[in-house]
């Protein structure tokens, strides 16, 4: 495993900090240093080996009598000061990605808290507690006031000494998924829930009722939620923990004093949130097998025998949801290849991004209207762009208000009418798939 070489970070850091100096206070947070650190690291590489090829100095002194100022780091600096100012009015610790018009979540004490898009508690309270006694141990509360939502900051707890506890998560588990399933929730991977035994609690349910996907060859089902691996390097919310995998892309700065280097991927250290552990020892998900499969049938039977009430449910409701219309690690991507000096130095930012974009297919069949400048507009700025709708609208906003899109049906209309198909069949094959997905761990 290749391990971020902790002196050389400790001197980059102290560089950042001493340069950015009006911005000591949200350069406090550690995933707030982190980003920027990912931002420059690039570039003091690569001046580096440029101006000392030959290697006459290592990179400490080469640090040290760095002068951030110089022109060649105007341009990256700057970008990453437009980002830094974004934090100034946020009141507590950032949390996740980075969005434009405060629409950054951040910690406050025991709440997250975030503007009041998206806003999809009530709905989720409502329908949940027509399935399950014990809705409120699946999702946090949620509460909306004075245009922010407060949701109930959940922390981890993995670990048990009792077999009975694991069974009962694993059972908790498989009541939860054709709920998942019933709402079209997608992003539900490991990174947007946490194991609380003995239940799962998933905190971040933005993006449900999803819809109509560009690739009309592909329907809804199993597949698109985040639940079960779909690719080699496995995020999912069964299996996602249970072996190392490649981390984000992201700079690891290796080497030593003399040669510094960057390594853009590394295993991960194998730790999770989204996978019990019994007496010490991480399980697997096929040994309870039977625990999700009888959680799963007992859920799977409610709904289909309550659809009615589930509909006359959501027909009466407002929801706003958070749409997500490209995959936000390729945003995340485009941000720090655009970070390369490679590129800064050489062309033009925006007319990169816009060509990256317009590379990069997106998940939903939208009419576009001006999406395309706006995603540009926040990634030129280091942030990852944000969108959302109304169940019932056709409009698709951006976080500052503006329509930069259409769906051509509502995400309502494309709910209902995956609704008719919601049956036993259904059901059934989804437990085939998620069966075969763990056996093959």
């Amino acid at each position: 495993m290749i391990r971020d070489n902790k002196v050389l970070r400790n001197l980059v850091r102290k560089k950042i900090l001493s340069f950015f100096c009006d911005y000591v206070d949200v350069l406090q947070y550690r995933n707030v240093l982190r980003d920027v650190e990912d931002f420059l690291l690039p570039s003091l590489l690569y001046f580096f080996y440029s101006k000392h090829s030959d290697l006459p100095v290592g990179f400490d002194q080469y640090l040290k009598e760095l002068d951030l100022h110089n022109s060649n780091f105007e341009y990256i600096t700057n970008r990453i000061k437009t980002l830094l100012n974004c934090y100034k009015d946020i009141d507590g610790e950032p949390l996740g990605d980075i969005h434009p018009n405060e629409s950054t979540k951040f910690q406050d004490g025991n709440k997250v808290v975030y503007k009041d898009l998206p806003d999809y508690g009530d709905l989720i309270a409502v329908l949940s507690s027509k399935v399950f006694d014990d809705y409120k141990s699946f999702f946090p509360k949620i509460i909306k006031h004075n245009n922010y939502c407060f949701r109930d900051y959940i922390s981890a707890d993995t670990e048990t000494e009792k077999e009975e506890t694991v069974e009962k998560y694993y059972y908790n588990l498989g009541k939860i998924i054709p709920f998942l399933l019933f709402i079209r929730s997608i992003d539900v991977n490991a990174e947007n829930m946490i194991v609380h035994l003995p239940y799962p609690v998933f905190f971040d349910m933005e993006t449900i009722f999803s819809g109509e996907f560009a690739d009309k060859s592909k329907q809804y089902d199993l597949t698109k939620t985040g639940l079960i691996k779909m690719e080699d390097n496995d995020t999912s919310i069964l299996t996602g923990g249970l072996h190392k995998r490649d981390s984000l892309l992201k700079p690891i700065l290796c080497g030593s004093m003399r040669k510094p280097c960057i390594k853009w991927r590394c295993s991960s250290k194998g730790k999770s949130s989204n996978i019990p552990e019994l007496k010490g020892h991480t399980v697997h998900p096929l040994d309870y097998i039977n625990s999700i499969k009888g959680g799963y049938l007992e859920t799977s039977q409610k709904i289909i025998n309550n659809k009615e009430i589930l509909l006359n449910i959501v027909k009466e409701a407002e929801a706003n949801l958070r749409i997500i219309l490209r995959p936000t690690r390729i945003y995340r991507f485009f941000i720090l290849e655009s970070c390369y000096p490679q590129i800064y130095l050489y062309q033009n930012i925006n007319s990169f991004l816009k060509y990256k974009l317009s590379n990069c297919d997106l998940i939903y069949s939208i009419i576009d209207k001006n999406l395309l400048s706006y995603e540009v507009k926040a990634l030129s700025n280091l942030q990852i762009p944000t969108f959302y709708s109304n169940l019932k609208d056709r409009e698709i906003l951006s976080s500052e208000g503006k329509v930069v899109a259409y769906w051509k049906y509502s995400q309502f209309d494309t709910w209902n009418q995956y609704l008719k198909d919601l049956n036993s069949e259904f059901f059934d094959k989804q437990l085939e798939t998620l069966e075969l997905s763990i056996k093959e761990q």
